[in-house]
């Protein structure tokens, strides 16, 4: 059994948390994100493809949410919230192609 990175176990949780309360809005969203959860706690090659594809998803839809709000006038919060957003899954994505963690995956 290998020792799994602590930031693969908290991002783990924290995805399966993500994909749980995204069922009822987002339910295709919701899935890619509980089986990325579930296959980086198990360290499987496709729990960190499903990961990045969540953070790529994620940026092409705050790309298009930030599009939306440009044309109708984006309040401060919502700015806020979207540079913060791209910056959580350009980590993540960062995170997830470190030759230690693809190791893991192995």
């Amino acid at each position: 059994m290998k020792n799994r990175l602590i930031g693969l176990l908290v991002l783990g949780i924290v995805y399966i948390i993500i994909g749980v309360l995204f069922l009822v809005i987002l339910p295709l969203f919701s899935i890619l994100y509980f089986v990325a959860g579930i296959g980086i706690l198990m360290l499987k090659p496709f729990g960190r493809y499903c990961g990045l594809a969540a953070s790529i998803l994620g940026i092409i839809i705050n790309s298009l949410t930030l599009a939306q709000s440009l044309k109708q006038g984006i309040p401060l919060n919502i700015l806020i919230a979207v540079v913060l957003t791209y910056l959580v899954h350009a980590g993540i994505i960062y995170y997830l192609t470190r030759p230690k963690v693809i190791e893991q995956f192995k």
